[in-house]
Protein backbone atom coordinates (compact mmCIF):
# COMPACT_ATOMS: atom_id res chain seq x y z
CA UNK A 1 0.00 0.00 0.00
CA UNK A 2 1.32 3.44 -0.91
CA UNK A 3 2.11 6.01 1.74
CA UNK A 4 -0.67 8.37 2.75
CA UNK A 5 -0.71 11.58 0.67
CA UNK A 6 0.55 14.81 2.12
CA UNK A 7 -1.90 17.68 2.26
CA UNK A 8 0.55 20.07 0.61
CA UNK A 9 -0.07 18.40 -2.76
CA UNK A 10 -3.83 18.99 -2.83
CA UNK A 11 -6.54 21.45 -1.95
CA UNK A 12 -8.65 20.62 1.09
CA UNK A 13 -11.28 18.89 -1.06
CA UNK A 14 -8.75 16.98 -3.17
CA UNK A 15 -6.89 15.87 -0.03
CA UNK A 16 -10.08 14.34 1.34
CA UNK A 17 -10.65 12.58 -1.98
CA UNK A 18 -7.06 11.30 -1.97
CA UNK A 19 -7.61 9.77 1.47
CA UNK A 20 -10.72 8.04 0.10
CA UNK A 21 -8.62 6.63 -2.72
CA UNK A 22 -6.28 5.10 -0.17
CA UNK A 23 -9.25 3.67 1.71
CA UNK A 24 -10.29 2.02 -1.55
CA UNK A 25 -6.77 0.68 -2.09
CA UNK A 26 -6.79 -0.78 1.43
CA UNK A 27 -10.12 -2.48 0.63
CA UNK A 28 -8.56 -4.10 -2.45
CA UNK A 29 -5.60 -5.38 -0.45
CA UNK A 30 -7.62 -6.79 2.46
CA UNK A 31 -10.86 -8.07 0.88
CA UNK A 32 -10.45 -11.24 -1.20
CA UNK A 33 -14.01 -10.90 -2.52
CA UNK A 34 -13.11 -7.88 -4.65
CA UNK A 35 -12.85 -8.91 -8.30
CA UNK A 36 -11.89 -5.54 -9.82
CA UNK A 37 -12.47 -1.83 -9.49
CA UNK A 38 -13.22 0.49 -12.37
CA UNK A 39 -12.74 4.26 -12.29
CA UNK A 40 -15.16 6.04 -14.62
CA UNK A 41 -14.25 9.50 -15.96
CA UNK A 42 -16.73 12.39 -15.65
CA UNK A 43 -19.62 11.94 -18.07
CA UNK A 44 -19.25 15.28 -19.87
CA UNK A 45 -19.89 13.98 -23.42
CA UNK A 46 -16.68 15.61 -24.55
CA UNK A 47 -14.88 14.53 -27.71
CA UNK A 48 -11.35 15.55 -28.53
CA UNK A 49 -9.75 15.77 -31.95
CA UNK A 50 -6.22 15.09 -30.72
CA UNK A 51 -4.33 13.82 -27.72
CA UNK A 52 -4.20 16.16 -24.76
CA UNK A 53 -0.46 15.64 -24.44
CA UNK A 54 -0.57 14.24 -20.92
CA UNK A 55 0.81 10.81 -21.81
CA UNK A 56 2.62 10.13 -18.51
CA UNK A 57 1.70 7.10 -16.41
CA UNK A 58 -0.89 8.04 -13.79
CA UNK A 59 0.12 7.83 -10.11
CA UNK A 60 -2.51 7.12 -7.45
CA UNK A 61 -0.72 9.63 -5.20
CA UNK A 62 -0.77 12.40 -7.83
CA UNK A 63 -4.13 12.19 -9.57
CA UNK A 64 -5.66 15.48 -10.78
CA UNK A 65 -8.75 16.95 -9.16
CA UNK A 66 -10.92 16.04 -12.16
CA UNK A 67 -10.17 12.34 -11.64
CA UNK A 68 -10.56 12.66 -7.87
CA UNK A 69 -14.16 13.81 -8.33
CA UNK A 70 -15.21 10.80 -10.44
CA UNK A 71 -17.03 7.62 -9.42
CA UNK A 72 -15.67 4.16 -8.66
CA UNK A 73 -17.40 0.85 -9.25
CA UNK A 74 -16.24 -2.07 -7.08
CA UNK A 75 -17.24 -5.56 -8.25
CA UNK A 76 -17.31 -8.36 -5.68
CA UNK A 77 -16.94 -12.04 -6.57
CA UNK A 78 -20.14 -13.95 -5.84
CA UNK A 79 -19.54 -16.67 -3.22
CA UNK A 80 -22.74 -18.73 -2.76
CA UNK A 81 -23.30 -20.75 0.37
CA UNK A 82 -24.55 -23.64 -1.72
CA UNK A 83 -22.31 -25.07 -4.44
CA UNK A 84 -25.35 -25.84 -6.56
CA UNK A 85 -26.74 -22.33 -6.43
CA UNK A 86 -27.47 -21.04 -9.91
CA UNK A 87 -26.85 -17.48 -11.13
CA UNK A 88 -30.29 -17.74 -12.74
CA UNK A 89 -31.85 -18.27 -9.30
CA UNK A 90 -29.99 -15.45 -7.67
CA UNK A 91 -28.63 -12.80 -9.97
CA UNK A 92 -25.03 -11.71 -9.40
CA UNK A 93 -24.75 -8.50 -7.41
CA UNK A 94 -22.57 -5.54 -8.30
CA UNK A 95 -21.99 -2.89 -5.65
CA UNK A 96 -21.28 0.57 -7.00
CA UNK A 97 -19.45 2.67 -4.43
CA UNK A 98 -19.78 6.39 -5.00
CA UNK A 99 -16.97 7.83 -2.89
CA UNK A 100 -18.04 11.36 -3.66
CA UNK A 101 -21.45 10.91 -2.01
CA UNK A 102 -20.33 8.10 0.36
CA UNK A 103 -23.30 5.90 -0.40
CA UNK A 104 -23.62 2.31 -1.60
CA UNK A 105 -26.22 1.09 -4.05
CA UNK A 106 -26.93 -2.44 -5.31
CA UNK A 107 -28.22 -3.35 -8.75
CA UNK A 108 -29.37 -6.67 -10.17
CA UNK A 109 -28.18 -8.00 -13.52
CA UNK A 110 -30.79 -9.97 -15.46
CA UNK A 111 -29.79 -13.43 -16.71
CA UNK A 112 -31.46 -16.18 -18.69
CA UNK A 113 -34.27 -18.22 -17.19
CA UNK A 114 -33.31 -21.47 -15.45
CA UNK A 115 -32.38 -24.09 -18.08
CA UNK A 116 -32.80 -27.85 -17.72
CA UNK A 117 -29.72 -30.05 -18.13
CA UNK A 118 -29.25 -33.82 -18.25
CA UNK A 119 -26.06 -34.87 -16.47
CA UNK A 120 -24.22 -38.11 -17.21
CA UNK A 121 -21.09 -40.00 -16.09
CA UNK A 122 -20.95 -42.06 -19.32
CA UNK A 123 -17.91 -41.15 -21.44
CA UNK A 124 -19.72 -42.02 -24.68
CA UNK A 125 -22.20 -39.20 -23.98
CA UNK A 126 -19.41 -36.65 -24.39
CA UNK A 127 -18.94 -36.97 -28.15
CA UNK A 128 -18.26 -33.53 -29.61
CA UNK A 129 -21.09 -32.39 -31.86
CA UNK A 130 -20.01 -28.82 -32.58
CA UNK A 131 -16.83 -26.95 -33.42
CA UNK A 132 -13.50 -28.50 -34.32
CA UNK A 133 -12.67 -29.86 -30.88
CA UNK A 134 -9.38 -29.38 -29.07
CA UNK A 135 -7.13 -31.48 -31.33
CA UNK A 136 -8.29 -30.68 -34.86
CA UNK A 137 -7.29 -27.09 -35.47
CA UNK A 138 -7.33 -26.34 -39.18
CA UNK A 139 -5.18 -23.49 -40.42
CA UNK A 140 -4.91 -22.01 -43.89
CA UNK A 141 -2.09 -19.92 -45.34
CA UNK A 142 -2.43 -18.23 -48.72
CA UNK A 143 0.47 -17.07 -50.89
CA UNK A 144 -1.74 -14.49 -52.60
CA UNK A 145 -1.29 -11.54 -50.21
CA UNK A 146 -2.36 -8.20 -51.68
CA UNK A 147 -2.55 -4.77 -50.06
CA UNK A 148 -4.78 -2.00 -51.39
CA UNK A 149 -3.86 1.64 -50.64
CA UNK A 150 -6.36 3.68 -48.60
CA UNK A 151 -7.74 6.85 -50.16
CA UNK A 152 -6.81 9.83 -47.95
CA UNK A 153 -7.97 13.29 -48.93
CA UNK A 154 -9.09 16.51 -47.31
CA UNK A 155 -9.68 19.30 -49.81
CA UNK A 156 -9.70 22.04 -47.17
CA UNK A 157 -6.13 21.17 -46.19
CA UNK A 158 -4.97 20.50 -49.78
CA UNK A 159 -3.32 17.33 -48.61
CA UNK A 160 -1.12 15.34 -50.94
CA UNK A 161 -0.65 11.56 -50.71
CA UNK A 162 2.96 12.14 -49.70
CA UNK A 163 1.92 14.32 -46.75
CA UNK A 164 -0.57 11.73 -45.55
CA UNK A 165 2.10 9.04 -45.66
CA UNK A 166 4.55 11.23 -43.74
CA UNK A 167 1.88 12.10 -41.17
CA UNK A 168 1.04 8.41 -40.60
CA UNK A 169 4.74 7.55 -40.47
CA UNK A 170 5.29 10.08 -37.67
CA UNK A 171 2.34 8.62 -35.75
CA UNK A 172 3.79 5.14 -36.15
CA UNK A 173 7.15 6.43 -34.93
CA UNK A 174 5.58 7.56 -31.67
CA UNK A 175 4.50 3.96 -31.05
CA UNK A 176 7.98 2.88 -30.00
CA UNK A 177 9.76 6.16 -29.23
CA UNK A 178 6.84 7.37 -27.02
CA UNK A 179 7.69 11.04 -26.39
CA UNK A 180 5.74 12.75 -23.62
CA UNK A 181 4.69 15.45 -26.12
CA UNK A 182 4.83 14.81 -29.84
CA UNK A 183 6.10 18.36 -30.52
CA UNK A 184 9.33 17.37 -28.76
CA UNK A 185 10.46 15.80 -32.06
CA UNK A 186 10.98 19.33 -33.42
CA UNK A 187 12.85 20.72 -30.40
CA UNK A 188 16.46 21.80 -30.89
CA UNK A 189 17.62 19.89 -27.79
CA UNK A 190 19.83 17.00 -28.78
CA UNK A 191 18.14 14.45 -26.50
CA UNK A 192 14.65 14.99 -28.00
CA UNK A 193 15.24 16.32 -31.53
CA UNK A 194 14.44 13.84 -34.30
CA UNK A 195 16.10 14.76 -37.55
CA UNK A 196 14.02 12.37 -39.68
CA UNK A 197 10.75 13.91 -38.43
CA UNK A 198 11.82 17.57 -38.55
CA UNK A 199 13.22 17.20 -42.10
CA UNK A 200 10.12 15.47 -43.45
CA UNK A 201 7.39 17.86 -42.20
CA UNK A 202 7.16 21.21 -40.42
CA UNK A 203 5.79 21.08 -36.90
CA UNK A 204 2.94 23.56 -37.56
CA UNK A 205 1.88 21.61 -40.65
CA UNK A 206 1.74 18.38 -38.65
CA UNK A 207 -0.35 20.01 -35.90
CA UNK A 208 -2.65 21.53 -38.52
CA UNK A 209 -3.32 18.13 -40.08
CA UNK A 210 -3.86 16.65 -36.63
CA UNK A 211 -6.41 19.31 -35.77
CA UNK A 212 -8.50 19.37 -38.93
CA UNK A 213 -8.21 15.88 -40.41
CA UNK A 214 -11.57 14.21 -39.62
CA UNK A 215 -12.76 10.72 -40.49
CA UNK A 216 -16.48 11.50 -40.05
CA UNK A 217 -18.70 14.51 -40.67
CA UNK A 218 -19.42 16.26 -37.36
CA UNK A 219 -22.90 17.22 -38.60
CA UNK A 220 -23.87 13.61 -39.34
CA UNK A 221 -22.56 11.72 -36.32
CA UNK A 222 -24.67 8.79 -35.05
CA UNK A 223 -26.42 9.40 -31.73
CA UNK A 224 -25.49 7.72 -28.44
CA UNK A 225 -22.11 6.64 -29.80
CA UNK A 226 -19.05 7.90 -27.95
CA UNK A 227 -16.81 6.56 -30.72
CA UNK A 228 -18.87 8.30 -33.40
CA UNK A 229 -15.92 10.28 -34.78
CA UNK A 230 -13.94 7.12 -35.50
CA UNK A 231 -16.82 4.69 -36.07
CA UNK A 232 -16.28 4.72 -39.84
CA UNK A 233 -12.63 3.87 -39.26
CA UNK A 234 -13.58 1.04 -36.88
CA UNK A 235 -15.96 -0.40 -39.47
CA UNK A 236 -13.27 -0.24 -42.15
CA UNK A 237 -10.77 -1.97 -39.85
CA UNK A 238 -13.20 -4.77 -38.97
CA UNK A 239 -14.09 -5.28 -42.64
CA UNK A 240 -10.42 -5.58 -43.62
CA UNK A 241 -9.61 -7.78 -40.61
CA UNK A 242 -12.26 -10.33 -41.62
CA UNK A 243 -11.25 -10.12 -45.29
CA UNK A 244 -7.58 -10.81 -44.59
CA UNK A 245 -8.48 -13.52 -42.08
CA UNK A 246 -9.20 -15.72 -45.09
CA UNK A 247 -5.53 -15.51 -46.04
CA UNK A 248 -4.33 -16.81 -42.66
CA UNK A 249 -7.34 -18.50 -41.06
CA UNK A 250 -7.69 -20.74 -38.02
CA UNK A 251 -10.62 -22.62 -36.51
CA UNK A 252 -9.49 -22.01 -32.90
CA UNK A 253 -10.43 -18.50 -31.75
CA UNK A 254 -9.58 -16.81 -28.44
CA UNK A 255 -12.04 -14.22 -27.09
CA UNK A 256 -11.22 -11.82 -24.25
CA UNK A 257 -11.07 -8.16 -23.25
CA UNK A 258 -8.24 -5.96 -24.56
CA UNK A 259 -6.99 -2.72 -23.02
CA UNK A 260 -5.74 0.00 -25.39
CA UNK A 261 -3.50 2.44 -23.48
CA UNK A 262 -4.67 6.06 -23.46
CA UNK A 263 -4.02 8.76 -20.84
CA UNK A 264 -5.84 11.73 -22.38
CA UNK A 265 -9.45 12.79 -21.82
CA UNK A 266 -12.37 10.81 -23.23
CA UNK A 267 -15.77 9.74 -21.96
CA UNK A 268 -15.06 5.99 -22.33
CA UNK A 269 -11.58 5.84 -20.82
CA UNK A 270 -11.42 3.45 -17.89
CA UNK A 271 -9.10 2.55 -15.06
CA UNK A 272 -9.09 -1.18 -14.26
CA UNK A 273 -7.16 -2.12 -11.15
CA UNK A 274 -4.65 -4.94 -11.46
CA UNK A 275 -4.29 -4.88 -15.25
CA UNK A 276 -0.89 -4.42 -16.99
CA UNK A 277 -2.51 -1.51 -18.86
CA UNK A 278 -4.66 0.24 -16.26
CA UNK A 279 -5.77 3.38 -18.13
CA UNK A 280 -7.29 3.33 -21.60
CA UNK A 281 -10.08 1.99 -23.78
CA UNK A 282 -11.52 -1.50 -23.36
CA UNK A 283 -12.31 -3.67 -26.37
CA UNK A 284 -13.91 -7.10 -26.63
CA UNK A 285 -11.67 -9.00 -29.05
CA UNK A 286 -11.61 -12.24 -31.04
CA UNK A 287 -8.18 -13.37 -32.24
CA UNK A 288 -6.29 -16.45 -33.38
CA UNK A 289 -3.81 -18.14 -31.05
CA UNK A 290 -1.03 -16.55 -33.11
CA UNK A 291 -2.29 -13.07 -32.29
CA UNK A 292 -4.21 -12.07 -35.43
CA UNK A 293 -7.17 -9.82 -34.49
CA UNK A 294 -10.25 -10.92 -36.42
CA UNK A 295 -12.88 -8.57 -35.01
CA UNK A 296 -13.54 -6.40 -31.96
CA UNK A 297 -16.30 -4.53 -30.15
CA UNK A 298 -15.58 -1.28 -28.32
CA UNK A 299 -16.90 -1.03 -24.76
CA UNK A 300 -18.58 2.28 -23.89
CA UNK A 301 -19.44 1.69 -20.23
CA UNK A 302 -22.37 0.37 -18.28
CA UNK A 303 -24.67 3.16 -19.51
CA UNK A 304 -24.27 2.22 -23.17
CA UNK A 305 -26.98 0.46 -25.16
CA UNK A 306 -27.18 -3.29 -24.31
CA UNK A 307 -25.93 -5.86 -26.77
CA UNK A 308 -28.37 -8.19 -28.56
CA UNK A 309 -29.48 -11.01 -26.19
CA UNK A 310 -27.76 -9.35 -23.23
CA UNK A 311 -30.92 -9.32 -21.11
CA UNK A 312 -31.37 -13.03 -21.80
CA UNK A 313 -27.81 -14.26 -21.32
CA UNK A 314 -25.93 -11.51 -19.49
CA UNK A 315 -23.08 -9.27 -20.70
CA UNK A 316 -20.31 -11.88 -20.96
CA UNK A 317 -22.32 -14.36 -23.02
CA UNK A 318 -23.77 -11.58 -25.21
CA UNK A 319 -20.23 -10.44 -26.07
CA UNK A 320 -19.21 -13.95 -27.17
CA UNK A 321 -22.34 -14.39 -29.30
CA UNK A 322 -21.79 -10.98 -30.91
CA UNK A 323 -18.17 -11.75 -31.83
CA UNK A 324 -19.08 -15.26 -33.01
CA UNK A 325 -21.71 -13.86 -35.38
CA UNK A 326 -19.03 -11.83 -37.18
CA UNK A 327 -16.76 -14.80 -38.00
CA UNK A 328 -16.86 -15.93 -41.66
CA UNK A 329 -19.16 -18.96 -41.74
CA UNK A 330 -17.41 -20.46 -44.76
CA UNK A 331 -14.17 -20.89 -42.76
CA UNK A 332 -15.89 -22.63 -39.80
CA UNK A 333 -16.99 -24.43 -37.78
CA UNK A 334 -14.97 -22.80 -35.01
CA UNK A 335 -14.01 -23.56 -31.45
CA UNK A 336 -14.05 -20.51 -29.17
CA UNK A 337 -12.00 -20.18 -25.97
CA UNK A 338 -12.78 -17.77 -23.12
CA UNK A 339 -12.31 -17.28 -19.37
CA UNK A 340 -14.76 -17.54 -16.47
CA UNK A 341 -16.12 -14.02 -16.95
CA UNK A 342 -17.89 -15.21 -20.12
CA UNK A 343 -18.51 -18.92 -19.53
CA UNK A 344 -22.00 -20.14 -18.66
CA UNK A 345 -24.04 -23.20 -19.61
CA UNK A 346 -26.67 -21.17 -21.53
CA UNK A 347 -23.81 -19.67 -23.60
CA UNK A 348 -22.42 -23.12 -24.45
CA UNK A 349 -25.91 -24.27 -25.46
CA UNK A 350 -26.36 -21.24 -27.71
CA UNK A 351 -22.98 -21.82 -29.36
CA UNK A 352 -23.83 -25.50 -29.90
CA UNK A 353 -27.00 -24.48 -31.72
CA UNK A 354 -24.78 -22.50 -34.11
CA UNK A 355 -22.52 -25.56 -34.61
CA UNK A 356 -19.73 -23.70 -32.80
CA UNK A 357 -17.64 -25.28 -30.05
CA UNK A 358 -16.93 -23.53 -26.76
CA UNK A 359 -14.19 -24.12 -24.18
CA UNK A 360 -13.67 -22.06 -21.05
CA UNK A 361 -13.14 -21.98 -17.32
CA UNK A 362 -16.33 -21.64 -15.31
CA UNK A 363 -17.19 -20.36 -11.85
CA UNK A 364 -18.52 -22.94 -9.41
CA UNK A 365 -21.76 -20.99 -8.89
CA UNK A 366 -22.67 -21.46 -12.57
CA UNK A 367 -22.60 -25.27 -12.65
CA UNK A 368 -26.40 -25.71 -12.63
CA UNK A 369 -26.30 -28.34 -9.86
CA UNK A 370 -23.92 -30.59 -11.77
CA UNK A 371 -23.02 -33.47 -9.37
CA UNK A 372 -19.25 -33.19 -9.69
CA UNK A 373 -16.68 -33.12 -6.91
CA UNK A 374 -16.72 -29.88 -4.97
CA UNK A 375 -13.97 -27.39 -5.69
CA UNK A 376 -12.74 -27.36 -2.09
CA UNK A 377 -12.32 -31.15 -2.18
CA UNK A 378 -10.78 -31.31 -5.65
CA UNK A 379 -8.16 -28.71 -4.76
CA UNK A 380 -6.77 -31.08 -2.10
CA UNK A 381 -6.30 -33.90 -4.60
CA UNK A 382 -3.03 -34.60 -6.42
CA UNK A 383 -2.08 -32.70 -9.53
CA UNK A 384 -3.98 -33.95 -12.58
CA UNK A 385 -7.10 -35.06 -10.70
CA UNK A 386 -10.42 -34.29 -12.38
CA UNK A 387 -14.15 -34.77 -12.13
CA UNK A 388 -16.70 -34.81 -14.94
Amino acid sequence: MANLPTSSRYTRYEYRRALELHELEQLLNEDDDVENVTLFPPDDDEFTDEDSGGEAEADIDRLPGRILSSEFEVKFVAKPTDLNELPTEKAAETKSVNLKKRQVCTKKSGLASKPLYRWSHRVEDFNANSGRGDNEEITKVSDNFSLTPALQRNRALSLTPEEVKVYIAILLLTGYMTPKYIRMFWEIKSDTHNEAVSNSMRRNRFLEIQQYLHISNNLQLPENDRFAKVRAYFNLLKKNFVKNFGLLSSTHISTDETMVPYYGRHGTKQHIHGKPIRFGYKLWSAATRNGYLITFKSYQGGKSAPLPRQEEYGLGAAVILKLESRLPKELGPYNLYFDNFFTSLPLLSALSENKTGGTGTIRDNRLAKCPITQVSVLQKETRGSFSF
